[in-house]
């Protein structure tokens, strides 16, 4: 919990900086992909079904590389909205890098071992998870950096997080007629 909650404070503190730096910067981010090779923000799934995520670093914008070769980053993933708790049932890391930590719900540190990582993405983990959520909805979940990243000059880069939204399907139309008639009719 102690984690989260520092996550929480980084996560504010980078978007805090992010918003007051001049526009022409651009901050990698860490979050969560439904693919891993590139940044796809959207995925449908079922409650209680299990599906694939991906823990991935990209550049700012879509197909944007990294501005800066890496040597580490700290990671976590975290809800960002609306109440559904997920279950990490898997994780399968990257086997080209190092992995320090608890897991992904608690935050993982990725290392190179030295070596620069100069790639246009980065792949760090295929998560096996699952989604408990009280109904049919949105939901948005997020990795997101809980410590500094290190890159190859040994400074410290901003990295943003990186939203993935859940949509859970359900029925959302009406069971029967909807007219204020026949509202009233079941009250009655």
């Amino acid at each position: 919990m102690t984690r989260q909650l520092t996550a929480l404070a980084a996560a504010c503190l980078l978007v805090s900086i992010a918003t007051t730096a001049q526009a022409q910067y651009d901050f990698p981010r860490i979050g969560l992909s439904a693919s891993p090779d590139t940044y796809v923000d959207h995925v449908e799934a079922e409650i209680g079904e299990t599906f694939t995520l991906y823990a991935c670093v990209f550049g700012n914008g879509p197909g944007d590389p990294l501005e800066q070769p890496l040597k580490s980053m700290a990671w976590i993933v975290h809800l960002a909205c609306c109440g559904a708790a997920m279950e990490v049932m898997d994780v399968a890391y990257n086997p080209d890098f190092q992995h320090e930590g608890e897991g992904p719900m608690t935050g993982v540190t990725t290392t190179t071992g030295g070596e620069c990582i100069d790639q246009e993405g980065i792949w760090l983990a295929t998560l096996q998870v699952r989604l408990d959520a009280p109904g049919p909805g949105d939901y948005i979940w997020a990795a997101g950096p809980y410590d500094w990243a290190v890159d190859c000059n040994d400074e410290n880069p901003v990295f943003m997080d990186m939203p993935l939204i859940i949509t859970v399907p359900g029925d959302t139309t009406p069971a029967a007629d909807s007219s204020w008639g026949s509202l009233k009719a079941d009250y009655r």
